[in-house]
């Protein structure tokens, strides 16, 4: 993935237990390894929606994202 669609702290995660980047791009979330210098995995929207807010918990264990509503 090339580029991301943050414009907010909303969009954009940090695991403070390892250190993972994690980021919305469109329909896609982003797992960026700052240690190894790549992305290391993709989530994508199964409706094709964009996200629009993502947050990680405090062990890292989980993901939490909120996708774009049509009005």
């Amino acid at each position: 993935v090339i580029g991301n669609t943050c414009t907010s702290n909303s969009n954009f995660g940090l695991n403070v237990v390892n250190g993972e980047i994690v980021y919305v791009a469109g329909c896609v979330i982003v797992f960026y390894d700052p240690h190894q210098d790549k992305q290391t995995r993709f989530l994508t929207s199964p409706s094709n929606k964009a996200f629009s807010s993502i947050s990680i918990s405090d062990n890292g264990k989980f993901l939490a994202a909120g996708e774009v509503r049509k009005k």
